[in-house]
């Protein structure tokens, strides 16, 4: 049987009552086309896997193995995290191209990215450096449109389009207090991030003026704070 996304989820969803994981990701040809002929999957545990842990796995795939193909790889969080640190190449493919099915405390940890990123644009600002401030603020926008469409049951895309967003948001019937223009200037932000794009505006680098209308419509759409 071919498997299919919403299968995916339904064998994650298993894992996850069975395992209690940090995360469950996708990788390989259903993670990049919505439909394959294999099921790959990393799960990642609070601690070291232990054979126990290994058993609670096999019986969780157990009732799927008729239908599908599975392949799993099992890791800590913390063996993953130092993969990821020493470069590892397929850990890398699987955080670029694979798609987090589960993630224990998902929609918190975005919010918290969210303000983060926020404060750092307001301390950004302040300091005078304007262009990274601007990449904050989108960087606070975009996640915290990210973090209410994931409460209404969205699968999250890499995109970085506010624009983009916003539309999806309308679908599920959220609404934010953002202005068509602002959310050009924001794009803007986003699509010139690089030096080899002449400033990260389209008119050359940001002023102090453009830093704090970015800061001020991230502080409209996220409610997190206003210029000090």
């Amino acid at each position: 049987m071919e498997a299919t996304l919403e299968n995916t989820k339904r064998i994650a969803s298993d894992l996850v009552r069975h395992l209690s994981p940090v995360s469950v990701v996708l990788f390989g040809s259903v993670a990049k086309a919505n439909v394959g002929n294999d099921v790959d999957l990393l799960i990642v545990t609070e601690d070291e896997p232990d054979n126990e842990t290994r058993s609670l796995v096999s019986r969780s795939l157990k009732p799927y193995y008729e239908n599908y193909s599975i392949d799993y790889l099992l890791a800590s969080a913390q063996r993953v995290k130092e993969l990821l640190r020493g470069g590892e190449p397929f850990l890398r493919v699987i955080q670029r191209e694979g798609k987090t099915l589960y993630m224990k405390d998902f929609v918190e940890k975005w919010i918290q990215d969210a303000k983060e990123d926020y404060g750092s644009a307001v301390a950004l600002l302040r300091l005078g450096y304007y262009k990274t401030a601007c990449f904050h603020a989108h960087q606070s926008v975009e996640k915290h449109i990210k973090a209410q469409l994931l409460k209404e049951g969205w699968d999250l895309e890499k995109i970085h389009s506010i624009r983009r967003l916003i539309n999806y948001a309308r679908q599920y019937g959220i609404s934010f207090d953002i202005k068509d223009e602002d959310i050009s200037f924001l794009d803007s932000i986003y699509t010139g991030r690089y030096p080899a794009s002449s400033g990260l505006l389209p008119y050359g680098d940001p002023t102090e003026e453009d830093a704090k209308r970015a800061v001020k419509i991230a502080s409209s759409v996220t409610g997190y704070g206003n210029i000090a």
